[in-house]
């Protein structure tokens, strides 16, 4: 057996050494087998989506993720998004349904029924058309 004044010696590098092998098995744990591999969505027209691959599933913020898709998004009313571990993203959608076209100077905003504005368009869709009391800008 080991004497006492050399296992004194030796177990804080006993300990450090498995300490720092264990925060190595963490790691490799979670950058190879919780990273995003998959998307399903069931919309095609989702933009950002190609961004989120090869992120880290475990450490991905849903509430910040699911944000930042509706401000690139703002065709979709509602977006949600669920982890299915180890390795897939599953993202449903809502889209806004348009109601009007609401005319501005040079073309026509179509709006949904929250007045959010989903395209500009030089035509008019076959939708009921608004026009304001005020002359709107088109590039705005």
């Amino acid at each position: 057996m080991f004497s006492l004044n050399i296992w004194k010696k030796i177990y804080p590098l006993i300990k450090i050494l498995a300490i720092f092998g264990f925060l190595f098995l963490i790691s490799f744990f979670f950058e190879n087998i919780f990273v995003i591999r998959e998307i399903k969505i069931d919309s095609q027209d989702l933009k950002g989506i190609s961004k989120l691959y090869k992120k880290n599933l475990f450490l991905l913020d849903v509430n910040k993720t699911k944000a930042w898709l509706q401000i690139l998004n703002p065709k979709f009313k509602e977006i949600e998004i669920k982890k299915d571990y180890p390795n897939t993203l599953v993202i449903y959608s809502k889209k806004r349904k348009p109601l009007a076209n609401l005319f501005v100077g040079e073309g026509f905003l179509i709006v949904d029924e929250e007045g959010v504005v989903l395209e500009k368009t030089k035509e008019a869709k076959s939708l009921p058309r608004i026009d304001f009391y005020q002359t709107l800008s088109y590039l705005s």
